[in-house]
Order: C-alpha cells, then sequence, then structure tokens
C-alpha cells in the first residue's frame, strides 16, 4: 500500500464510523481515495452506522465498483478495460475526481481483475493514456472552415468561393389579384342611408364608395323590380 493509502488507512481505523467524504475532507484527500484506502482494509468490515459532515449517523454503504469483466465474445478485457477508462476520465472532465485519483482507480481496477497479467501493464497504460489524453485544440479557424465547407456544398452559396456567377434568382409568379367584391357591411350601411338619409345625404355617401356604387345601385333596382 502507499503511503497516501496508508495514511487514510490509519484514519479509517481510528474512525471507522465516519464517512469516507468527512474522513477526505479531514486529512485533505479525495473522496475516491478513502473508498481505496477503505477496500485496503481487508480485516475491517464497514460498521452499520457512518458518521456524516454533519456529524449525524447514516446507513453504511459500500463504495460503487465496477463489475469485474465477463468472458464472452462481446465482453473482452480490452473493451472492459477501455470502458472504465472512459468513465473515469469523463468523471475526471466532470470535476468528480482529480485525475491522479481517476487514474489511481483504473490502475487498482486492472490489477484486481487481472488485467494487467493477462494484457500486460503496457496495454493498460496505453489505454488510459488514449482516454485521458487532453482533445487537441481546435484552429482559430475552425468556425469559417464550417461555414466555407457548408457554403461549397450549397449550389446557391458556392459562387462564393469559387469564382462562378452567383445563381440566377427564380422568377417571381404574378400575383393574382382577387376579383373585388363589395363587403356585406357596405351593403347594409347603403341600405340605412337608403332608409334613414336625404337624397343629398345618399349621393355623399355613394362618391365615397366608388368602388360599391354601381353594384349597390344594381342590388337596390334587382330588390325593388321584386317587389
Amino acid at each position: 500500500m502507499n503511503a497516501p493509502l496508508l495514511l487514510d488507512a490509519e484514519a479509517i481505523r481510528a474512525n471507522p464510523g465516519k464517512s469516507d467524504r468527512a474522513i477526505a475532507e479531514e486529512i485533505g484527500v479525495a473522496r475516491a481515495t478513502v473508498q481505496r484506502a477503505r477496500e485496503e482494509v481487508a480485516h475491517h468490515e464497514p460498521p452499520a452506522q457512518r458518521v456524516g459532515r454533519d456529524g449525524k449517523s447514516y446507513p453504511s454503504t459500500q463504495p460503487m465498483k465496477h463489475a469485474a469483466p465477463q468472458r464472452g465474445k462481446d465482453a473482452t478485457r480490452e473493451r472492459v478495460l477501455e470502458d472504465m477508462c472512459r468513465d473515469y476520465a469523463g468523471w475526471w472532465h466532470d470535476g468528480i475526481l482529480q485525475k491522479a485519483d481517476a487514474v489511481d482507480c483504473v490502475q487498482r481496477h486492472a490489477e484486481l481483475w487481472g488485467t494487467v497479467v493477462e494484457l500486460g501493464q503496457d496495454t493498460v497504460q496505453a489505454a488510459m493514456a488514449e482516454a485521458f489524453t487532453p482533445a487537441p485544440a481546435l484552429p482559430s479557424d475552425y468556425a469559417a472552415r464550417l461555414v466555407r465547407d457548408f457554403e461549397l456544398a450549397d449550389p446557391r452559396d458556392r459562387w462564393r468561393w469559387t469564382g462562378e456567377a452567383p445563381p440566377l434568382a427564380p422568377a417571381a409568379e404574378p400575383v393574382k389579384e382577387r376579383p373585388y367584391r363589395t363587403p356585406q357591411a357596405t351593403v347594409d350601411a347603403f341600405f340605412y342611408v337608403v332608409r334613414n338619409e336625404t337624397p343629398a345625404r345618399l349621393t355623399a355617401w355613394l362618391n365615397d364608395h366608388p368602388r360599391d356604387a354601381a353594384y349597390l345601385h344594381k342590388i337596390w333596382k334587382d330588390r325593388h323590380a321584386a317587389q
């Protein structure tokens, strides 16, 4: 057991009822480091209750572990190792674990599962290196390149980069104007003026509605002819 784990193990033996998080804050290490140290204390069984940072007692829980790899067509040790590396690298990127703690956890699992023996430490190190290596930085003109590629793939915009003439805009279809129809409200207003106003007022009203005058005169004649 390395020196940090020895320190954590002693802290666990001194305070077996404390939670991993409480011990980690007390001695200044990551919670995952305390969890590994608790696993190392093989002869120590976790108590039924643990004391949290708030001083209250809570049921003891075992730390979550990755399941050991299962042999089979789709569950090779290499694939399980790669998946575990990606998981721990994701927790590091999310700020849940420190990078050193995440790498130590992967190494410890690989040793416990026999992956180091079967695949070799070089393979384990290569898998960890691939998962924990930061993604390369994007070039400064990355956005401009995307715009250029999109426009080159679009016949409507590729002329911006190729030097060819812009495509002609399609001719707009002529707008068909709907024939005018006198609104029913205007018809009602006309008959109101006929019944209630003077001939002079009717003449002035029809002058204000030149588009409707012929139609209104027609329906007036048709109504009187029917009577």
